[in-house]
């Protein structure tokens, strides 16, 4: 979809008739775009969008929806939409941001990277929270304007599972190739290897904005939806997957770079299918660099990590229970 929603989608949406997918593209661009801005209509712009809307778009004959639900959709979405779409053309941008050349801020020298070099996938945990696992061979660039005062922008090359900690009023930005991911806060992968002509995205959860920056194609995805874009920024596949499927590469070997044992606690806990508590705080913040092979015996690891950090440990295999505690305790 090209930056537009045509009449045919807006009463398949309102009728309860579209799919999985056209119904992400209405909700995911009322979602992204709407709730972003400061700008909200009058009573009189409202009036105009309002005739606009009802004498351009028929009610269709066999709805599966009552009128009054139709009519409250439509004054709840579609006249939201067209507002916003019509004054996100007219509102210049404000003086002091950064200016945008291309689709890459002009205050974004490279600055920060992030290379999984060696022969297992690597995690890491951004400045603003976030935490990427990284294939190995890939690089992240966080550019110099990361985490400061309009967005949360990095570049990719090869392929990165990404766990965005939600920051509604900072997007965080993916520049793979020509392609551009924009999310407030979700879980994805994005694989985009130098070379082979392809960009592509999985949703495990949450909403997903990808943009072509030469064709100008924007999709929207939510859970276990895929696509697939060409090195010509145009749409090969959109379609619903299984993502924890996609995302399984992920659990291969794995080095820990400078990660906290709370950040790593979810990971642990499905690598190894054991439950881990930590009650102290302070533990909870302590940071490890280590690599965990995939055929590493829960203990093993356990073990490791506690001689790192300082602490003591105690499993229950029966019960498939990990407790972590202070040296001291």
């Amino acid at each position: 979809m090209k930056n537009s929603f045509s009449k045919d989608l807006f009463e398949r949406y309102t009728a309860g008739n579209c799919t999985e997918e056209e119904k992400a593209i209405v909700e995911g661009w009322y979602l992204n775009e709407l709730k972003q801005t400061d700008s909200r209509p009058s009573d009189g712009q409202l009036s105009d969008a309002k005739e606009e809307i009802w004498n351009g778009i028929k009610r269709p004959k066999r709805s599966i929806v009552p009128l009054v639900r139709w009519a409250s959709v439509a004054a709840a979405v579609l006249l939201a939409i067209l507002f916003v779409y019509k004054l996100r053309n007219d509102v210049s941008a404000e003086v002091d941001k950064p200016q945008i050349v291309g689709n890459k801020s002009t205050e974004s020298p490279k600055d920060e990277i992030f290379e999984a070099s060696g022969i297992e996938n690597k995690m890491v945990k951004l400045p603003d929270g976030s935490i990427v696992i990284l294939e190995k061979g890939s690089k992240l660039t966080l550019l110099q304007a990361f985490n400061k005062k309009y967005t949360r922008e990095v570049e990719l090359e090869g392929k990165a599972f990404f766990d965005i900690a939600h920051n509604r009023m900072k997007p965080f930005i993916i520049y793979s190739g020509t392609v551009r991911t924009r999310v407030m806060g979700t879980a994805f992968d994005v694989t985009a290897v130098p070379g082979s002509g392809k960009v592509k995205i999985n949703v495990i959860r949450g909403m997903v904005e990808v943009i072509g920056s030469k064709t100008g194609w924007v999709t929207y995805l939510k859970k276990n939806m895929q696509v697939v874009f060409n090195a010509g920024d145009s749409i090969i596949s959109r379609k619903m997957v299984d993502a924890v499927k996609e995302l399984s590469w992920n659990k291969s070997d794995l080095e820990f770079d400078d990660v906290s044992l709370a950040d790593a606690k979810s990971r642990l806990e499905d690598q190894f299918g054991y439950q881990i508590s930590v009650d102290d705080p302070e533990l909870n913040k302590a940071t490890f660099t280590y690599s965990m092979r995939i055929k590493e015996s829960p203990e093993s690891f356990i073990k490791s990590i506690c001689a790192f950090i300082g602490a003591t440990y105690t499993i229950d295999n029966k019960n498939k229970t990990i407790s972590i505690k202070p040296l001291n305790q």
